[in-house]
């Protein structure tokens, strides 16, 4: 759900789960010798502009058409249903909006901002 957030929000939120996916890419080298995970998106070393693509590629080709089939079982007519009449268009309005966003956005790895970032050789245990 976090691609269906007003922009200024998942792009926080973005940040994070990115942070996590490296910390987890951390994890698989040092327990598998390899990454398991997409290097694009897991992979601390993956340009930016990689990350970038592989955000977008998430936005387009995942969240919008799961939220976008999500939409369409709120319309479903019927006794039945739990989700008759919720309204997720924004949601769906939102995430369609992001995806125009993100082209335009220069993400920012948070080394390049002083004091965020997290060192790659102290991943957390936990992440798997």
């Amino acid at each position: 759900g976090n691609p269906t957030l007003p922009f200024d929000q998942w792009v926080r939120w973005n940040r994070l789960c990115q942070n996590e996916f490296h910390d987890q890419g951390d994890r698989e080298m040092l327990e598998f010798g390899e990454l398991i995970s997409p290097a694009v998106g897991f992979d601390r070393k993956a340009s930016v502009k990689a990350e970038h693509g592989f955000t977008k590629g998430f936005m387009q080709y995942l969240a919008l058409p799961l939220f976008q089939q999500l939409h369409d079982l709120t319309q479903v007519r019927s006794p039945n249903s739990v989700c008759q009449g919720v309204n997720i268009m924004v949601c769906v309005n939102n995430l369609k909006k992001n995806i125009g966003l993100w082209e335009d956005y220069t993400p920012v790895r948070d080394e390049d901002e002083p004091n965020k970032g997290r060192s790659a050789s102290k991943p957390r245990p936990s992440l798997l």
